[in-house]
């Protein structure tokens, strides 16, 4: 009995520590699950965590080479921009290139013409005579030194003998109450337009230069006289370029301007637009930089053709009408190749193609191969390039990530449903690959911002935007910007109408415009 009784309680033990073991064995189970799941909620925020530190340093990393950002905000310790490939060619002229000299004036428009005959021959002494029909002409350009020209009206004031009512002298016709004359108002607009100068720079080289003073305060009125003379051209250019059937490159870049109240000292976020095309080139500056502005500039429903880059302001414009720029395609794939891992690869892959495209370009251009090896070539880089594409828009990535591989599959999704506007240059090779013309014009605007720091009111942004279209539009041309200033300022003064910025045949042809 006792061995039983020894036997049960040995039993109870055992079942009993078996309930405990299960009882311990279910808390470490729960307590293990609660630990699984937060090692698993730790890793994503790691993963999460890691995510945000490689988009900050790729946002760090943006420059001209990889991003639209202009080369204005490039830091010191910035590489070189990619988009310009290497041709090992030395910087400044090549060899065997076309000799450029300065061409002479017209003997009938210089201030004096002076003979120089050799008296005595150089190798026996003999004397000399006759003429040389083609002599070696050498000319001097100088200034004369500017002296401003002041015409002084007195207005004398009589008392009446019989009414005794005095009455004084009004000025003539076609003499303004003003103490400036056209040609200072279109100099002045000139040194702002052309020369980018500030308000005080103008004051001093007015002064300088020309000897003609004047208050600080003047220096706006000056030009906003110009711009009120220059703005029915201005006006018939935008519409010009509206209804332009041709090619347009488009761009626009951040600006600044102070509000109506003047309490914003820093001034707000504008941004200044151009539109560029053959004859005429025209700015604007607005608060927004959205769709509506691009309507204004280019109309709701727009003719020609558009060179661009991907902003989603321009996409209510058929896509047939569409070439988006590679300058800035190519710095899309140069900003995926710097990511790691199989977006790196892609970016490097779509990268080299890309580079082939331009080279294959610039010998198609220079006529060194023919058309059919264009189309051919061509016809591959494009079928490679979409296939690279679609190879990284089907990327397998989770909706709340916000890694590399899921803003590289986002951009190829982008780029492919946009993708026929990446090709229109093949079928109009006039059009081109890049949206450089847009560019170079705004790069002009650009370095007028970093040394005027905006302008001060909505006026003042309209001044700047019609002196930019006067002067690059002339400057395109290869003409004077300061004698369209002149001639427009002397037609205001005189109260007739001023000269246009579209050239005459531009002009007939769209006068049948709707």
């Amino acid at each position: 009995m006792e061995v039983l009784r020894y036997v049960r309680a040995l039993e109870m033990e055992i079942e009993a520590a078996g309930v405990k073991l299960e009882i311990a064995r279910l808390e470490y189970a729960d307590e293990l699950k609660s630990l699984r799941k937060t090692v698993a909620s730790k890793d994503r925020e790691i993963r999460r965590v890691g995510d945000e530190l490689k988009l900050a340093i790729e946002r760090l990393g943006l420059g001209s080479a990889n991003s639209s950002k202009p080369p204005s905000t490039d830091g010191l310790g910035a590489p070189k921009r990619a988009v310009r490939l290497a041709t090992g060619k030395r910087r400044g002229g090549q060899p065997r290139h076309p000799f450029h000299a300065r061409a002479l004036v017209d003997a009938a428009a210089c201030a004096t013409v002076t003979e120089h005959r050799p008296k005595a021959c150089r190798g026996c002494g003999a004397g000399l005579t006759g003429e040389d029909p083609a002599p070696l002409r050498h000319q001097i350009v100088e200034l004369p030194r500017p002296v401003p020209r002041v015409d002084e009206h007195r207005l004398h004031s009589l008392r009446c003998g019989k009414c005794g009512v005095v009455s004084r002298a009004t000025l003539p016709d076609g003499v303004r109450g003003r103490g400036f004359g056209p040609g200072v108002e279109a100099t002045a607009a000139t040194l702002a337009g052309s020369g980018r100068l500030s308000h005080r720079t103008i004051q001093d080289l007015m002064r300088d230069l020309f000897g003609v003073r004047m208050a600080l305060g003047t220096v706006p009125a000056l030009l906003r006289r110009a711009s009120e003379a220059i703005a029915p051209a201005v006006d018939e250019a935008r519409e010009f370029v509206r209804w332009h059937e041709g090619v347009k490159n488009v761009d626009e870049t951040t600006w600044y301007q102070r509000g109506a109240d003047g309490s914003n000292e820093d001034g707000r976020k504008a941004f200044v637009w151009v539109a560029a095309t053959g004859p005429v080139t025209v700015y604007d500056i607005a608060l927004s930089r959205g769709q509506k502005v691009a309507e204004g500039l280019l109309g709701e429903v727009m003719t020609g053709m558009l060179v661009s880059d991907r902003y989603s302001g321009y996409r209510y414009i058929n896509i047939e009408k569409r070439q988006l720029c590679w300058a800035h395609l190519y710095r899309d794939f140069v900003r995926i190749s710097e990511r790691t891992g199989k977006a790196g690869r892609l970016g490097q892959k779509l990268k080299k193609v890309t580079e082939r495209l331009f080279r294959v370009w610039d010998e198609y251009r220079n006529g060194e191969i023919e058309a059919p090896m264009w189309e051919s070539v061509t016809t591959g880089i494009r079928m490679r390039i979409r296939g690279l594409l679609e190879h990284g828009a089907g990327y397998a990535t989770r909706k709340d990530e916000r890694s590399e591989t899921t803003r590289t599959k986002n951009t190829c999704r982008e780029l492919l449903g946009v993708e026929p506007a990446m090709w229109t240059f093949l079928t109009r090779p006039e059009i081109g690959m890049t949206n450089n013309l847009a560019e170079r014009s705004l790069r002009h605007a650009v370095l007028w911002r970093r040394t005027s720091f905006g302008s001060q009111s909505e006026s003042g942004a309209e001044t700047v935007a019609r002196l930019l279209t006067v002067v690059m539009t002339m400057r395109s041309r290869g003409e004077s910007a300061h004698q369209f200033l002149l001639e427009a300022c002397e037609s205001a003064h005189e109260g007739r109408a001023g000269p246009s910025l579209v050239p005459a045949s531009q002009r007939q042809d769209e006068s049948r415009a709707p």
